[in-house]
């Protein structure tokens, strides 16, 4: 006789999943968006800095004043 093997998944077993899913969006989520935000921050502060230095050398190289602005 052959034996009946259940094929799937209970209900039981895809809520948990399903939950355990949802908590780890909610626990990663910020720290993404966080991450992101601060990687932008940086590469503006690199900006302003290599603008900095951009004015300074040119400064230096034609003996007058440089103006930079930042908006």
């Amino acid at each position: 006789m052959l034996k009946h093997t259940p094929h799937g998944f209970t209900l039981i077993e895809i809520l948990i999943v399903v939950g355990i899913m949802g908590l780890l969006l909610v626990y990663s989520l910020p720290r993404f968006v966080g991450f992101n935000h601060r990687s932008t921050l940086n590469s503006d502060a690199q900006q302003v800095v290599e603008g900095f230095k951009t004015a300074r050398s040119l400064a230096v190289s034609n003996t007058q004043d440089q103006t930079t602005e930042v908006e």
